[in-house]
C-alpha cells in the first residue's frame, strides 16, 4: 500500500486464494486474478496478460501457495519479464512478491552496446541497452542486459545490478535470477541469447550527479561472484557499464 504509484496492477496467480486476497489486498491498488486456464499455453498467456495490463505502467505479481498446481510453467512471471523491467522481488511466507515496470519495446534482438565480457568460464554478457543516460531521483534506471551460455552452466546464479556513486557504494540495485526466475542459468542452452531487463529504483533522496552501473552474478546464500574477463582481461568480479546522470 505505501508503495503504490498511479497505473499500478496487482495480480493474483492462484484462483484458490482468491477471496482471502481480495479480503486483505491494499484498497488503493487495482487488482485482478490471473486465470489459471490462461497459463496453459504461451499463446493464451499473452493474450490474458495483455489484456490485465493494458493502461497500466507497473505490475505486482503475487505467487501465492505452489505454483506447480495452477502455473507449473511460470507463464505468468515469465510474460512479465519479457514485457517489464524488474524492480523488486520478496519472498514471504507461504508467498513471493514481484514487482514489475511495464513498457519494454518488443523484439529486442540484439544490444545497443556491444562488449566482450565473460563472466566465469561459460558465460559471456555481450552488450547491454540502456534506455536512458539521465534518471529523476525516486525513477528508475532500465536496462536490458544480453547474455550468452559458451558452455553448460553447472550452478544457478543470481544477477545483480547495481548503481554506485564515486566511491563504488551502491545506492540502488535490483537482484534476480536472470528473466525474473524463469531462466535458471544451468537451464541455459548453448548458443541462444537471454534478453533479461532490470529496473533499478532510485530512492527519491538520491543526490543528483554522476553513478556507474555495475553488474555481475553470484552464488546463493554465499554471495560467492564469479570472476570477470573484459576484453580478454581480468577485471574483478563486476562487469562496468553506463554512466547514469541523477537528476532532482
Amino acid at each position: 500500500s505505501a508503495r503504490a504509484q498511479a497505473g499500478d496492477i496487482l495480480l493474483l496467480n492462484n484462483y484458490m486464494q482468491w477471496s482471502l486476497f481480495d479480503y486483505y489486498r491494499p484498497a488503493n491498488v487495482e487488482a485482478k486474478l490471473a486465470p489459471t486456464e490462461s497459463l496453459m499455453s504461451d499463446a493464451t498467456t499473452d493474450k490474458a496478460m495483455t489484456e490485465l495490463v493494458t493502461g497500466k505502467t507497473r505490475a505486482w505479481l503475487v505467487d501465492f501457495g505452489y505454483a506447480a498446481q495452477y502455473d507449473p510453467d511460470h507463464r505468468a512471471e515469465r510474460w512479465l519479464a519479457q514485457h517489464g523491467y524488474k524492480q523488486f522481488a520478496q519472498d514471504f511466507a507461504g508467498l513471493r512478491v514481484s514487482q514489475y515496470v511495464l513498457g519494454a519495446p518488443a523484439g529486442q534482438s540484439a544490444p545497443a552496446r556491444p562488449i566482450e565480457a565473460r563472466l566465469g568460464k561459460n558465460i559471456a554478457l555481450i552488450g547491454y541497452t540502456l534506455e536512458s543516460e539521465t534518471a529523476r531521483a525516486g525513477a528508475s534506471v532500465r536496462l536490458t542486459l544480453f547474455w550468452q551460455a559458451n558452455a553448460p552452466i553447472a550452478a544457478r546464479y543470481t544477477v545483480f545490478a547495481h548503481l554506485v556513486d564515486s566511491t563504488g557504494k551502491p545506492i540502488a540495485q535490483v537482484d534476480s535470477q536472470p528473466l525474473g526466475g524463469t531462466a535458471p542459468t544451468d537451464a541455459w542452452q548453448v548458443g541462444p541469447l537471454i534478453v533479461d531487463r532490470y529496473a533499478i529504483p532510485l530512492p527519491p533522496n538520491v543526490p543528483p550527479g554522476q553513478y556507474e552501473i555495475r553488474v555481475g552474478l553470484y552464488t546463493w546464500p554465499d554471495l560467492s561472484r564469479l570472476p570477470v574477463t573484459l576484453n580478454g582481461q581480468s577485471a574483478g568480479d563486476y562487469v562496468p557499464l553506463a554512466q547514469v546522470r541523477v537528476t532532482p
